[in-house]
């Protein structure tokens, strides 16, 4: 199935959390260059 139909607010909220922390991660390897 699609997971997207089984999204839930938790799901969700993970899924913002594990992407904000990559960002994060992004950042500060850019940052220290």
């Amino acid at each position: 199935g699609n997971a997207f139909t089984v999204v839930n607010e938790s799901t969700l909220l993970d899924w913002a959390t594990g992407v904000k922390g990559l960002l994060q991660c992004i950042e500060y390897k850019i940052g220290t260059r």
